[in-house]
């Protein structure tokens, strides 16, 4: 049976969305499949709206902070029936170190 993100996903809403945001069919397809993931391995995220789920993982994608729980640069926390974008330590130091501010 598939999940409540992957049936969301197909949507024509959801595909226009990730592919108008990215602007590259590839960086979408990997995105689709790595947020996928993210959501198929948490059981609170599964519950969440999807689209918060999606607009969490775009603000990471336009950050260029990969989603892998196990990275710690990006995360997308559930909260109750919504999801939201938090950055990990590691990504602050990749967006200070990227910035050029800092040595």
């Amino acid at each position: 049976m598939a999940s409540k993100f992957s049936v969301a996903l197909q949507q024509d809403s959801y595909k226009k969305l990730i592919n108008d945001t990215l602007g590259d069919k590839e960086v979408a397809r990997k995105f689709v499949a790595d947020i996928s993931g993210v959501v198929s391995i948490n059981k609170s995220l599964q519950m969440c709206d999807a689209g918060t789920i999606v607009s969490a993982g775009l603000q990471a994608q336009v950050l260029n902070l990969p989603l892998s729980p196990t990275l710690g640069f990006a995360y997308i926390i559930p909260y109750k029936d919504k999801a939201q974008f938090q950055i990990g330590w590691k990504g602050l130091v990749q967006l200070c170190i990227r910035s050029g501010q800092f040595e």
